[in-house]
């Protein structure tokens, strides 16, 4: 797939150039919903890593999307 051409479903706006969170998070076999939650409470990572059965590394990965980009990438909008 050509990526300016049409994105699957749940990969951002057809003009984001990035992946959602949310989509980011069920590729990491994350709740997105969970980590959203434990995000808002300011929950330790390594506290949430062990919430989410997930690696350290990937709750900080989440993390800085969301801190970069937000829950989804607007890039080109005006």
């Amino acid at each position: 797939m050509d990526k300016f051409s049409e994105q699957p479903d749940g990969h951002g706006p057809p003009w984001g150039w990035q992946s959602s969170l949310q989509q980011m998070a069920q590729d990491a076999g994350v709740d997105f919903e969970q980590f959203m939650q434990l995000t808002e409470r300011q929950v330790a990572d390594d506290q949430m890593a062990a919430m989410l059965k997930v690696s350290p590394e990937t709750v900080r990965s989440l993390k800085l999307h969301f801190e970069a980009f937000g829950l989804d990438s607007v890039q080109g909008q005006d």
